[in-house]
């Protein structure tokens, strides 16, 4: 069982791994190198998601999500997320930033597509996050206080970004 509780079998997983085997080596070099948390096959889903936190706040992530259709391709986005703990909203900003075909490229151009990723959430500023959602009541069930809040990131890496 995963540590988030999600069971899954040997034959799905090892199905979800094949998927990143020529370009894994390469995105787990790409978190080495800028000191970024992996996260893998969450909730049985065929995606990797990079994670970090910002100076500014809130938590940022790249994803690499492979598509079966049509034809084997993985999409890369960007995330940063903000949350307001008083307000109980959160501002944030996704953007897919391009694709990476599994079959037709190079597995080290996925490199360049993770530095691009990464060089667009390091762009963003605050008033880049375009979107909003809330109020998200259950925050204030799981953490009690702002400070608790403001805590809920701190095991991740920070980008002084």
């Amino acid at each position: 069982m995963s540590p988030n509780g999600f069971q899954r079998n040997e034959k799905e997983l090892s199905r979800l791994e094949k998927n990143f085997l020529h370009i894994g080596p390469f995105i787990e070099d790409f978190a080495r190198q800028h000191g970024l948390r992996i996260k893998k096959y969450d909730h049985g889903v065929p995606e990797w998601r990079m994670e970090f936190t910002r100076k500014a706040g809130g938590l940022a992530t790249i994803t690499i999500t492979f598509d079966e259709k049509p034809s084997g391709s993985f999409q890369v986005a960007a995330m940063w997320g903000l949350g307001d703990y008083p307000t109980e909203m959160e501002r944030f900003r996704i953007e897919v930033i391009g694709t990476y075909n599994n079959v037709q490229e190079n597995p080290q151009q996925i490199t360049t597509l993770l530095t691009n990723t990464l060089n667009a959430v390091k762009g963003w500023g605050l008033a880049d996050l375009n979107r909003s959602e809330g109020p998200i009541r259950w925050w204030k069930d799981r953490w009690k206080t702002k400070e608790d809040f403001q805590k809920r990131y701190k095991d991740y890496p920070l980008l002084e970004i």
